[in-house]
């Protein structure tokens, strides 16, 4: 099921241009992104929010609503968290080191660090830059979750004074495993 909120018709003309309609047995496009909807949606499809998982890019409407519920949610999108972050330091490794320093949370970035460099221009290939949490399914609590939840929202509250991060050495392969970084 594929979950979105916005007007009606500039929803369904995204969902239409991302190709990504066939995948989905069922489109809600929903005015609010909140407990009392998601819990709805459950329910109405018989799924236990032990057993939802949420992959989104927004904190608020995304994550922590499903999070709320005791669902599961574990990817964040770093250019909307910094937006103030150019993609040229790298939001997405910067907010994945934050995690681990504010709380001890691991995660990956999966953006241009990752993907690498277009082997003609020299520049980052361009797409999402998300990071990932690493987050073992059968192995946490809710606790744990919680504990990531506050580590996150702990840092968006501040994140406008984050900074973004550059290379001190870039590996020829392999970039996201084995690169140096420092704050830019």
């Amino acid at each position: 099921m594929l979950i979105t909120k916005g007007d009606l018709f500039h929803q369904e003309a995204k969902v239409r241009q991302s190709g990504l309609a066939d995948l989905f047995r069922r489109i809600e496009i929903v005015s609010e992104k909140d407990p009392a909807t998601y819990a709805r949606l459950l329910e109405e499809f018989g799924v236990p929010a032990r057993n939802f998982l949420m992959v989104g890019n927004s904190l608020r409407s995304d994550v922590l609503p499903v999070l709320a519920l005791g669902g599961h949610a574990v990817y964040i999108c770093a250019k909307a968290f910094m937006p103030h972050i150019p993609e040229s330091n790298y939001p997405g490794q910067a907010l994945s080191v934050y995690g681990f320093l504010e709380g001890g949370v691991r995660s990956c970035e999966i953006g241009p660090i990752l993907r690498g460099r277009d082997a003609k221009t020299g520049k980052d290939k361009p797409g999402l830059d998300l990071v990932r949490l690493a987050i073992p399914r059968r192995v946490y609590t809710m606790n744990h979750m919680r504990h990531v939840a506050d580590t996150f929202v702990s840092l968006k509250q501040r994140s406008a004074g984050l900074n973004g991060m550059k290379f001190v050495k870039e590996a020829p392969r392999l970039r996201h495993f084995s690169s140096t970084f420092d704050w830019a």
